[in-house]
C-alpha cells in the first residue's frame, strides 16, 4: 500500500498533520507513507518515523492565476513524477475554500493517479474525491482533529491521546544547551515579536510585548528572553522590545531550525508570540 499525504503549507501548518501521520503508521504498518510539502516546511518533519518519503513542491508560486502560468512546466513535472510514484492513495489535508483553490488541488489529486481520493469535503470536493470527511468549516473544531477525521475515514486511528510530533536530535538540543548557558538566566519567559511574518496584521504591538516582559520579570521574576527571527524586520523589533523592557533583557539569535527552536522553548517557562509557527512547535 502506497499512501501519499499532501500538505502543502508552512511549518507550523505541517505540524498539525503529524498526529495523522502517526495514525496511517500506527495502522497501516507496512504502508509506504509519502507526504507532499513546500521545501521550506519539509525540515520539520525530520527525523520523524511516521512517514518514509517527502516530496517538495512550490505551492506559493501557484498562489496566483497570473503566477500559475508561468509555472506550469514545474507542475507538469510534479504530475509526473507522481505518477511515476504509483500511489495507492491520496490524502489531501486541506480545506476547499476558493473556486482556484479547488481547481489546483482537484488536478493534483487526479493527476497523481490515486485510485483512491480522500479528504475533507464541505460539498465542492464530491466530484474529484473518492470519500470524504465532513468539513464544518474553518474553526469549528482544531486543525488536527479535522486531519485525524479524514485518515480515519481510511480506518486510521491514533493510538494515544494525539500531540503534534517534533524530533529533536542531539544537535538541536545542543544548541539550546550552548545559547542557555550563554544566557545564564534562571527561570525566564520568551517573548517572539516578531513572528507571524505571514501577515503583519496578526503581530501584537512590541509596547505590549515590552508591557509583559516588565511584568512578568516584576511580579514572577521570570528574566524576559526577546527572540529575533530570519525575516529582515525581525532582529530591530526584537532589539527595540529587550531596550524598551530594560537591561534584564536578554536577546536571543534565530534558531537554525524548527527542532533547535523547540529544544529552546522546552527549557522557558512560558512562551508569548504572535499567531504563527511558534504554537504548534511548543506543542
Amino acid at each position: 500500500m502506497r499512501i501519499l499525504v499532501v500538505k502543502l503549507a508552512s511549518l507550523g501548518d505541517l505540524l498539525t498533520i503529524t498526529p495523522a501521520l502517526r495514525a496511517l503508521r500506527t495502522t497501516f504498518g507496512d504502508a509506504h507513507i509519502g507526504v507532499l510539502t513546500t521545501p521550506g516546511s519539509a525540515p520539520a518533519l525530520r527525523g520523524l518515523d511516521s512517514h518514509d518519503e517527502i516530496i517538495t513542491f512550490d505551492k506559493f508560486a501557484f498562489d496566483r492565476a497570473s503566477d500559475a502560468v508561468r509555472s506550469l512546466p514545474s507542475a507538469l513535472r510534479l504530475t509526473s513524477e507522481l505518477r511515476a510514484g504509483d500511489w495507492d492513495t491520496l490524502v489531501l489535508l486541506h480545506h476547499l475554500t476558493t473556486a482556484f483553490g479547488i481547481a489546483k488541488y482537484a488536478a493534483l489529486s487526479l493527476g497523481c493517479g490515486a485510485r483512491r481520493r480522500v479528504g475533507l469535503d464541505n460539498g465542492r470536493g464530491r466530484w474529484f474525491l473518492t470519500d470524504a470527511a465532513v468539513d464544518h468549516g474553518f474553526g469549528w473544531q482544531h486543525e488536527v482533529e479535522y486531519w485525524l477525521d479524514v485518515v480515519r475515514v481510511l480506518g486510521a486511528h491514533h493510538p494515544r491521546v494525539p500531540r503534534l510530533e517534533l524530533c529533536i536530535a542531539p544537535d538541536d538540543d545542543g544548541w539550546a544547551a550552548a545559547r542557555w548557558d550563554e544566557l545564564r538566566t534562571g527561570e525566564a519567559a520568551l517573548l517572539v515579536p516578531g513572528s507571524g511574518a505571514f501577515s503583519r496584521a496578526r503581530r501584537w504591538s512590541p509596547d505590549r510585548f515590552a508591557a509583559i516582559g516588565q511584568a512578568l520579570l516584576e511580579r514572577h521574576g521570570l528574566t524576559p528572553l526577546v527572540l529575533s527571527g530570519l525575516e529582515p524586520d525581525e532582529a530591530p523589533l526584537a532589539e527595540r522590545v529587550a531596550a524598551q523592557i530594560g537591561p534584564a533583557a536578554k536577546l536571543v539569535p534565530p534558531a537554525p531550525g524548527a527542532q533547535a527552536l523547540g529544544a529552546l522553548l522546552h527549557r522557558c517557562r512560558l512562551v508569548v508570540a504572535n499567531d504563527g509557527r511558534l504554537g504548534p512547535i511548543s506543542g
